[in-house]
């Protein structure tokens, strides 16, 4: 007798924005062997065309990069109906009590101090990615 076949579920699907290449590099090759599909980008300005082609589950955005910064990149993500419910988390550098609040304010779902703990990158991911997706009813 035939064993039933499981249902495939997808990859999570991850978009890493940050104008450190090496760090994209290395981000790309942690979350592949943890089981994401990831796209990078090194500025946020392919935000917009790669959120609506690659629909990501989750964004790990840099807050200070040239041109648009991280918080622009949110703004204007938020603005667009097929973004607005990805969780995005802020990947940054910047310490103290003030930024943890604009991040806050801006609607991050999170944020990660670099340089970045891998561990606690995948972990995070798997909790807001699921959570996200039942959200949204898929």
């Amino acid at each position: 007798m035939p064993q039933p076949v499981e249902p495939e579920v997808a990859r999570p699907r991850v978009l890493a924005i940050d104008d450190d290449e090496p760090l994209l590099e290395v981000m790309k090759e942690v979350l592949r062997a943890n089981g994401f599909d990831v796209e990078t980008a090194r500025h946020g300005f392919l935000a917009g065309y790669l959120v609506g082609h690659f629909r990501p589950d989750a964004v790990l955005l840099d807050l200070m990069m040239p041109g648009l910064d991280g918080f622009e990149v949110l703004s204007l993500m938020r603005r667009r109906p097929d973004a607005r419910t990805i969780p995005v988390i802020a990947c940054t550098s910047l310490r103290g009590t003030e930024i943890e609040g604009r991040i806050a304010l801006a609607g991050f779902e999170a944020y990660l101090r670099k340089p970045l703990d891998f561990r606690a990158l995948v972990e995070l991911l798997r909790t807001i990615i699921p959570a996200a997706r039942d959200a949204r009813g898929g």
